[in-house]
């Protein structure tokens, strides 16, 4: 395995210090599968104040110090020494001592922790064997739990007794699940058995962190962005709007992922013509966006019997937003400004400039504004 160099930079002078340091976690996992981790985390032996000593070279941030977490902005330099700022771009990476937790009362965040020596204390209280393995140059892989194992066998599997594990933190409950569905692996039976009977702590967990689990799940399980694979799983679960706003409001989702998850579940089964003029109208009712999140799951260009063109109703949204065909009122070649000047007044303005809007896209007149202004003057028959 090979680790970057800011992660060896870190790791070299903890252990040059003395200390021991070890990249652990989802990084390790995903190294032994062969992907490119998001991120890498370190723990050591070393207390913050220790690794403060190591880094006193470094830019530090008191990520969480009560859990004996720092973040190093480290330059990716070799052979353990610290490099100029000005010679190597740095990068944040999350340090973290050795440690033992508490109780978990609030089924989240331990209550207490208490820092140790031994790496393997730190391992043991880890959620799953595949995310519970360490590495460093120096030591090779450390597997304490036959994580390598299980993610050979393919199997999710708690670190010792998964009741323990689940009452601890319910949110690893749902990445339990999230994991199944991104790597396909199969939960392991005893695992599986105490999600099931303990699903209920997943109430204690905030909407925010479930929705970052569900985003992970649907889109590994749908291979689409978030918004069609939201979309697309409560669709498969058979839920209407009204219980779809229920739900994306209770994991409190943003507003404009809301909207366009919304927008295509009440028209998921609308089917659009390959027509121009029907085309152009859809373009300005949901925008460019919405429209081809609608019309890439449309079924609406074949008629019965007759095979569909493919993408037709997409090649024609294309060629009208590439010619500057008009099809919303921002694009209309006559303003507010204009009616203003010739007396109308308040929600007169709106109204003239949809009616407008609404013949330029019947191609019942040119988007030319001095043909738009001999129709407001009542010249057009």
């Amino acid at each position: 395995m090979n680790l970057p160099d800011y992660v060896k930079n870190i790791i070299n002078l903890l252990q040059s210090a003395g200390h021991e340091a070890y990249a652990v976690g989802g990084c390790v996992r995903d190294m032994l599968l062969g992907l490119e981790p998001a991120d890498y985390d370190i723990t050591t032996s070393a207390t913050p104040a220790e690794m403060k000593q190591v880094f006193a070279e470094f830019s530090t941030h008191d990520t969480g110090l009560k859990h004996g977490t720092i973040t190093v902005m480290s330059p990716a330099c070799r052979g353990g020494r610290p490099c100029p700022p000005e010679n190597s771009p740095v990068t944040p990476v999350e340090v973290t001592t050795f440690r033992i937790d508490g109780d978990y009362t609030d089924n989240r965040r331990p209550d207490t922790v208490e820092f140790t020596r031994n790496l393997k204390d730190d391992l043991s209280r880890r959620d799953f064997t595949i995310n519970a393995m360490a590495y460093s140059e120096k030591t090779g892989i450390i597997d304490y739990f036959n994580g390598q194992e299980d993610l050979q066998n393919k199997t999710i599997r708690a670190v010792g007794d998964p009741h323990k594990r689940f009452n601890e933190d319910a949110l690893r409950i749902i990445r339990a699940y999230r994991f199944s569905a991104v790597y396909g692996f199969s939960i392991e039976p005893e695992t599986a058995k105490a999600a099931e009977e303990l699903r209920h702590l997943i109430h204690n967990i905030s909407g925010e962190r479930i929705a970052q689990e569900l985003n992970k799940i649907v889109t590994a399980h749908f291979k689409k962005d978030k918004v069609d694979s939201l979309a697309l799983f409560f669709l498969d679960l058979n839920y209407n709007e009204e219980k779809t706003r229920r739900i994306l409001r209770k994991l409190k989702y943003d507003n404009d992922t809301f909207y366009k998850v919304i927008t295509l579940i009440k028209h998921h089964d609308l089917i659009i013509e390959p027509d121009k003029i029907n085309i152009k109208t859809l373009l300005n009712k949901f925008g460019e966006e919405m429209f081809f999140r609608l019309a890439e799951r449309n079924v609406g260009d074949a008629h019965p019997g007759v095979p569909p063109a493919p993408n037709k109703t997409i090649e024609i949204a294309k060629s009208i937003i590439e010619n500057g065909e008009c099809y919303s009122l921002k694009q209309l070649n006559i303003k507010g400004g204009d009616l203003v000047e010739l007396g109308y007044k308040g929600r007169e303005i709106g109204e003239k400039l949809n009616e407008l809007l609404q013949m330029v896209i019947n191609e019942k007149c040119e988007n030319d504004r001095e043909k738009l202004l001999y129709v407001i003057n009542g010249h057009w028959n």
